[in-house]
C-alpha cells in the first residue's frame, strides 16, 4: 500500500514481523492512498515488421473459425470464450472474412451459458440465495464452493467485454447477466445485499484470494495472472456496457492487484523474506 502509491501516512508506529515482510504502522483516523492505474490495451494492431507471417496468421484464425463446441465448465469452458473474444481481435486487425464467423460463435456460446433451458446439465448460472451467490455449471476445481471464482468467472466478464465492444445489441440482451457473474467475484455495491462486498478480493492483502472456505493451511491464490485477467475482464465490460461503477472497480482491482504480485509473489524489490525461509 505505500511503496508505489501517493499518501500521507507517517510511517512512525510499530513495526511488525510477519511471514511477507515487515509490517509497518501509522496512526490516524482515516487514510487515503492513490494507485497508479494507466490502463491498458485489449488487443494490438497487425504487425508490420518483414518477421510477421501473415499467412500463418490466418492459417490460425480459419483454423479456429471451424470451432463449433466448447468446454461445458466453467474453467476450460471459460477459457475457449477468452480465446474466441481475442480472436476477433486479430481477425479484426488483419481484415480476416472469419471475423463474423468468431463472433457469431462467441455471442451463441455465451448467449448459451447466460440462459437456462429446463433439462440441461451444463451451460447455465444458478442463483445460491441463502449464500448471496451465482454458481456456474457444470463447475470444476470446487467452484460451487466459491473457490477460484475469480479466475474462472473474469473469463466471462472478458470475453463478454471483448464481444460488446464489437457487437453491441450483444450487451442490450444479455449486459445483466453478465454483470451479474461480474458482481459474484467482484461486487463493488455497496448499497446491494445480494452478493458481498468484493467476494474474492482483500481490500489491505492488496489481493485476491482463490480458496473459497479456505483450508487446514490457510487461504491461497496460485494464479495471479488470472486474478489479473478477472480485473481487466471487468473493466472492459463496464466500458462496454457502459457501467462506471464496474469499470472503477475494475481498475481498483488491476492497479492494486499488479503492485501485490510484484511485492509477494515475485519479491520485486527484495528483503521481504527472512534468509532462513526458505
Amino acid at each position: 500500500h505505500v511503496r508505489k502509491t501517493k499518501h500521507a501516512l507517517k510511517l512512525d508506529g510499530p513495526a511488525f514481523v510477519t511471514p511477507r515482510g515487515p509490517m509497518r504502522t501509522a496512526f490516524g483516523t482515516s487514510f487515503e492512498m492513490v494507485f497508479p492505474f494507466r490502463g491498458f490495451t485489449p488487443g494490438w494492431p497487425a504487425p508490420t515488421d518483414a518477421g510477421f507471417d501473415r499467412a500463418r496468421m490466418a492459417g490460425y484464425i480459419e483454423k479456429f473459425a471451424e470451432r463449433k463446441n466448447y468446454g461445458g465448465d466453467t474453467y476450460w469452458g471459460g477459457k475457449d470464450l477468452q480465446l474466441a473474444g481475442q480472436y476477433i481481435g486479430m481477425a479484426r486487425a488483419l481484415q480476416h472474412p472469419a471475423e463474423g464467423k468468431i463472433t457469431d460463435y462467441l455471442r451463441g456460446a455465451l448467449t448459451d451459458w447466460f440462459t437456462y433451458t429446463p433439462g440441461e446439465t451444463e451451460h447455465y448460472f444458478a442463483a445460491y440465495t441463502n449464500w448471496p451467490a451465482l454458481v456456474g455449471f457444470n463447475e470444476s476445481y470446487w467452484s460451487y464452493q466459491f473457490t477460484d471464482n475469480h479466475f474462472h468467472y473474469g473469463y466471462f466478464t472478458l470475453s463478454s467485454g471483448l464481444l460488446g465492444a464489437v457487437d453491441p445489441a450483444f450487451l442490450e440482451g444479455y449486459g445483466e447477466m453478465a454483470r451479474r457473474v461480474g458482481r459474484q467475484y467482484a461486487n463493488w455495491d455497496r448499497t446491494r445485499a445480494d452478493f458481498p462486498l468484493l467476494r474474492t478480493f482483500d481490500l489491505w492483502g492488496g489481493h485476491s484470494y482463490a480458496g473459497g472456505f479456505s483450508s487446514p493451511g490457510g487461504n491461497n491464490q496460485e494464479s495471479t495472472s488470472e486474478a489479473m485477467q478477472s480485473w481487466a475482464g471487468l473493466f472492459l465490460l463496464g466500458q462496454a456496457l457502459p457501467d462506471e461503477g464496474m469499470a472503477a472497480a475494475g481498475a481498483l482491482g488491476y492497479a492494486m492487484e499488479s503492485q501485490a504480485t510484484l511485492e509477494y509473489w515475485f519479491n520485486q524489490h527484495g528483503g521481504n523474506f527472512a534468509s532462513h525461509y526458505p
